[in-house]
């Protein structure tokens, strides 16, 4: 098990595979919001020189700031000529895993939405946001790629109103990733259109930007539907026999140093 871009490696103890359970726990610090964590399975070797054995599957996880600590079961990559994998090459095994990041108390939230601007991210495109607390009063909101620790573009929302499209205002009807849960931001030099994968996500995001910016005007639904209640993050459970959990602390100063 390693993190990409980091010096240290982790693994487990060998077990027998008629009863390959593990109860392992892994820790890593990073200074990218969006890290790639390896994982890889092994044959052990009866060859002394070979001390990682045989290179069974692999798959890759991508924790990011605000995901939720769950177990999951995801399937392995097999390698060419592995036993694990049918006829067709596809993987015949799984592994329970769950991947949890710690991050500083600057990012409010984040996550993937397209979007298309008339001063920045001038091309319909998904992106990765976070919204950033950059002083007592001052947010941004900033995009990232994965694996990188400085960001690719900012907009500070000082100065912006953020507010609910209706369906006159809605765009990239034709494009990819298009929804009607949109919502815009409108600055001094223009204005942003995001486009959110469901209502929970765009009423979420709409209600942590109203707050970030102090404007005094209200955001409201365009329908008479309410607004989703947000809803806290639930509470981490046990951890299940036979998981691997990955622990991400990310650097409290990333984004301070970067912008």
């Amino acid at each position: 098990m390693e993190m990409d871009g980091a010096s240290e490696r982790m693994g487990t103890t060998q077990l027998p595979a008629s009863n390959p359970v593990w109860v392992t726990k892994a820790n890593f610090n990073c200074s990218s919001p969006l890290p790639a964590i390896q994982v890889r399975l092994y044959a052990a070797s009866k060859r002394r020189l070979n001390l990682e054995g045989k290179l069974l599957g692999k798959l890759t996880l991508h924790p990011s700031p605000c995901s939720q600590d769950m177990e999951q079961w995801l399937p392995i990559a097999v390698s060419s000529g592995s036993h694990l994998g049918d006829e067709q090459g596809k993987s015949r095994v799984e592994v329970q895993v769950s991947a949890y990041m710690e991050k500083p108390d600057s990012i409010k939230m984040s996550g993937w939405m397209h979007c298309r601007g008339t001063d920045v991210w001038k091309k319909w495109k998904k992106h990765y946001f976070i919204l950033v607390q950059m002083t007592t009063y001052m947010f941004a909101l900033c995009t990232f790629r994965e694996k990188q620790s400085s960001p690719t573009d900012v907009m500070p929302l000082g100065g912006c109103t953020v507010d609910y499209c209706d369906e006159e205002s809605f765009q990239g009807e034709n494009e990819a990733g298009f929804t009607k849960w949109q919502f815009q931001a409108l600055t001094s030099g223009g204005s942003v259109i995001f486009c959110c994968s469901s209502r929970n996500q765009l009423d979420t995001w709409v209600y942590n930007l109203y707050r970030a910016t102090g404007q005094t005007h209200k955001p409201q639904p365009p329908s008479s539907e309410k607004t989703m209640t947000l809803s806290s993050r639930t509470q981490r459970g046990s951890q299940a026999p036979g998981a691997l959990l990955y622990h991400v602390s990310l650097d409290e100063g990333f984004l301070q140093r970067d912008i």
